[in-house]
């Protein structure tokens, strides 16, 4: 069990929030993609642990490099926290850490969500010693590559436009100008009681496409969750067909 040392912090918008319900606020406030930066130093001395949780849940970088994903969906009475040793990652002297903590806001058997509670917690510790914890030093931005286009799915999910030309790609890497952020705000509402998690954290591996009559072919008929990650060259305003289905010729554009 890890005591933690940061507290939940969150952007100005949502660490007020969550001692009553607003639905009108949450409207607002769904398909929230949050970003966090930090930077601590290491002296390449001894093993380096991640600890952290997330509401709804976060995709955690080192170094430019995705290193975890998470929590496990639970609930506030019971709270899971990811455990992830990142030494590999790291490098003598300054080190970056960024999180994509993201909040739904969509009530359905998926996610536990809808409830105005986002933020993120998290400690750095090597051999007992603390090199970074989630404060309000910590730098805050708000995604804004990401717009909603519809939900689907019984309410499980948003269908979103990515804009890669937006100023917050590449926010994980080291030589990201993140000058322009604000600090984040502590939470003021933290009901959650941590918890170690359960299993163990989810493995990637990446699988190259299947080259046909000059397509690319992404089979996902196996024994695996994945998604695709293409890369394309082009001009502003090219648009990418992706067929997800080819018997129905189901495409989203």
């Amino acid at each position: 069990m890890h005591k933690f040392y940061g507290k939940w912090i969150a952007d100005e918008d949502f660490a007020p929030l969550g001692a009553s319900f607003d639905p009108e606020k949450n409207k607002l406030l769904q398909n929230s993609h949050l970003l966090f930066r930090t930077t601590f130093h290491w002296d390449g001395k001894g093993r380096v642990l991640l600890y952290f949780s997330a509401d709804d849940y976060a995709k955690a970088y080192v170094n430019g490099v995705f290193a975890v994903q998470g929590p496990a969906p639970g609930y506030t009475h019971r709270t899971y926290y990811v455990r992830k040793n990142i030494t590999r990652y790291l490098q003598k002297g300054t080190n970056t850490l960024a999180f994509h903590v993201y909040y739904q806001g969509l009530i359905n058997r998926v996610w536990v969500s809808g409830d105005l509670l986002c933020g993120l917690i998290f400690d750095v510790v090597s051999e007992g010693k603390v090199l970074a914890q989630s404060d309000e030093s910590v730098k805050t931005a708000r995604h804004t590559g990401y717009s909603a286009l519809s939900v689907t799915g019984y309410d499980t999910q948003f269908m979103e436009r990515f804009d890669s030309r937006a100023p917050e790609v590449g926010f994980e890497q080291q030589t990201f100008n993140d000058e322009l952020w604000v600090c984040a705000k502590a939470r003021q509402f933290v009901p959650y009681k941590l918890c170690p998690p359960r299993g163990k954290n989810l493995v990637f591996e990446e699988i190259a496409p299947e080259k046909a009559k000059g397509r690319e072919i992404y089979d996902f008929r196996q024994e695996f969750v994945g998604n695709p990650s293409i890369r394309a060259i082009g001009n502003a305003g090219d648009k990418i067909e992706i067929f997800l289905d080819p018997v129905r010729e189901i495409r989203y554009i």
